[in-house]
């Protein structure tokens, strides 16, 4: 595995879960072991999804006991999808995540202000093992479930298959195998879900160092032809409150430096730099648009639909239940009603969760790529004609939004996560009253 410098952590559980082609350097036994992994991993789902949808036609309906398998299968089918569009976008994913770690910079080039990529790259690979553990730790607790409970008869995945589960090692093996598909869940689940937003945090950090070189153009230049850091920086804070006059008197050697040849070059060619950093920037943005719109779709849409069947089995159809077996105020659940409404809620905090990592990475990359109104911090209007036209220019550029799309229908914002939740408790209660209704 090639060491990375941003996205480490989010490429790192992609490869864990196959959705990350192997570096092609790798020894023929390393890639022996991932081709067996990855063979054991797909057939996983391959079975979990039949005994969903087995269970589905060969049992009698009921909401109740059947919502834990209808979201299992609904999962599932969802992730095959996750895993077709990873395959079909691998080649533009690996030269995205190449083009990142090839052309980002590491920090800001003027000596005034300091912004690194350290932060957000340590915070992107933290919260890529953070999220694929809790999520991986969520399947394993309602897959264990059952065992704490003590009923043989309920499994973690309903299973299909012509066993007898009150006897031994039947019993045994197909746990176990359960028990490995729900945490190839788990893994799946988190290591799709982060690199979106690792990729839309590090972007955006970009977009910071970018928008702090914009402002620090001027000064920039001046430190390049011969002033001193501290002179420059004294210029700069005194030239936001200081009249224009004041800043001539106060500094004839800065405005002397302002007419020479050297610096005039050395002004223009740092601002077209930038703006080529800009464009590349902005082609990233283009690409990951590209390359996660239809996964984004994907993912919004199925979140989305089992989120409301999942509101919508909380608030009708457990209470329900509930009320039937009330005595004396006390209400009782029975074993397999309580696996299944643990599981429901995992599903509800996760799926909202979810919802919330996809919206406000859109809304990092829309915060960070307005950089219109920090550029002009950079005192433009103290210079020559010709770096002036090449400014507006540039804030020509700079002015046009950045977005990511969930299939060129939902743009990722924090607006969109509350239309997302509000749709969500909507449409519940729409389906409550029509079953109520019926």
């Amino acid at each position: 595995m090639s060491k990375l410098k941003y996205l480490n952590g989010a490429i790192t559980v992609l490869k864990w879960t196959v959705l990350y082609p192997i570096d092609k350097e790798n020894s023929p036994l390393k890639k022996f072991f991932y081709f067996t992994w990855a063979l054991f991993f797909i057939s996983s789902f391959v079975t979990s999804v039949i005994q969903c949808v087995m269970f589905l036609l060969t049992t009698e309906f009921d909401l109740l006991k059947e919502g834990m398998v209808i979201m299992n299968a609904a999962i599932y089918i969802t992730l095959f999808i996750n895993f077709f569009i990873f395959y079909y976008k691998s080649d533009s994913l690996v030269k995205l995540v190449h083009i990142i770690n090839e052309t980002f910079v590491d920090e800001t080039d003027n000596e005034i202000d300091k912004i690194t990529m350290k932060e957000a790259s340590d915070l992107t690979n933290k919260l890529s093992y953070c999220w694929t553990m809790s999520v991986v730790a969520s399947g394993l607790f309602s897959g264990f479930l059952p065992l704490y409970i003590g009923d043989r008869n309920i499994m973690p995945i309903p299973g299909w298959f012509p066993y007898d589960y009150t006897k031994s090692p039947q019993y045994e093996l197909s746990y176990i195998w359960q028990i490995f598909c729900q945490i190839n869940l788990g893994l799946i689940y988190g290591a799709s879900d982060m690199i979106y937003p690792s990729m839309t945090i590090v972007i955006g950090q970009q977009f910071k160092i970018l928008a702090n070189n914009f402002s620090n153009n001027v000064h920039f230049a001046f430190v390049k032809s011969g002033l001193s850091t501290d002179t420059v920086k004294d210029f700069k804070v005194n030239s936001q409150h200081q009249s224009l006059v004041a800043l001539m008197q106060n500094y004839k050697d800065v405005f002397s430096l302002m007419q020479d040849r050297r610096f005039k070059q050395t002004n223009r060619e740092y601002l077209c730099k930038n703006i080529r950093h800009h464009q590349m920037l902005i082609k990233c943005c283009h690409d990951l648009n590209d390359i996660m719109s239809l996964f984004l779709l994907a993912k919004i849409s199925a979140v989305t639909f089992n989120t409301i069947f999942i509101v919508f089995t909380l608030i009708t159809v457990v209470p329900n239940n509930a009320t039937r077996r009330c005595r004396l105020s006390l209400v009782t659940f029975q074993s397999g009603d309580r696996t299944m409404i643990v599981g429901l809620c995992c599903y509800a905090f996760f799926g909202n969760t979810e919802l919330f990592i996809y919206n406000y990475g859109g809304q990092i990359l829309i915060e960070g790529a307005d950089i219109l109104w920090t550029v002009y911090e950079c005192p433009w209007y103290l210079c020559d004609l010709s770096f002036q036209k090449i400014f507006l220019f540039a804030q020509m550029k700079i002015s046009k939004t950045v977005q990511t799309k969930a299939g060129n229908y939902f743009s990722m914002s924090a607006p969109t996560f509350i239309s997302f939740i509000r749709c969500v408790f909507s449409y519940a209660a729409i389906l409550k009253e029509v079953t109520n209704f019926n």
